[in-house]
């Protein structure tokens, strides 16, 4: 297996089988046995400005069902009624149940994992030791997404610069979540986001 490879599977959570696609899918070198020469710190930063205000792309789109929101109620305790099956008939404001938007907020590494991967050689993924969540300078949740509905993420880069670590790239994403409505089809944007991070190179 290729180092691009391990990456992509360790990026993007993937199995084996999916991970190689992926790593097909977005021009990921080939096992050939031959190790790439390590890029300065220097030579990253001038490929991750290469991306700077461009549109990264989208995710693939993930179905939120009642068994998700369920499973993350139970994990941070928010029980709140308009999470819970049956929401609509029971008068919610939003004529059926909706997830909660820290839900939707917590998708966004497995959104950027899948997203990156299209990048593997501008980000230099196979030289990483770690990527850090580095907060949010914004957040927005405008609108509501409705059980069983999908959303995806789509990302651009705001802007990037070498961090105070050593061998580290700090960077800023612009994140729109959208959301596909179940019976319309309807796309709407549902939540907005400045998300700042850093990748530490070996």
């Amino acid at each position: 297996m290729s180092s691009s490879i391990r990456v992509l599977k360790i990026l993007n959570h993937l199995s084996p089988a999916k991970c190689n696609q992926t790593a097909r899918n977005n021009g990921c070198s080939a096992d050939t046995g031959k190790s790439k020469a390590k890029r300065s710190i220097d030579e990253i930063e001038k490929l991750w400005m290469q991306l700077t205000g461009q549109d990264l792309g989208c995710s693939s789109w993930i179905k939120l069902t009642q068994k998700e929101l369920d499973i993350f109620s139970n994990l941070t305790r928010d029980h709140n009624w308009i999470h819970k099956a049956g929401a609509g008939k029971k008068g919610s404001p939003f004529q059926d149940t909706i997830a909660h938007g820290l839900l939707t907020l917590s998708f966004l590494s497995a959104m950027v994992y899948e997203v990156n991967a299209k990048y593997a050689n501008e980000m230099s993924l196979t030289q990483i030791k770690s990527m850090v969540n580095y907060g949010f300078d914004k957040i927005r949740f405008i609108g509501p997404v409705l059980v069983d509905n999908k959303i995806r993420g789509k990302f651009k880069l705001k802007s990037v610069g070498k961090g105070n670590k050593t061998n580290s790239i700090r960077f800023i994403f612009d994140v729109i979540v959208e959301t596909m409505n179940k019976e319309t089809g309807q796309i709407t944007n549902v939540m907005y986001a400045e998300w700042c991070g850093l990748t530490i190179y070996r």
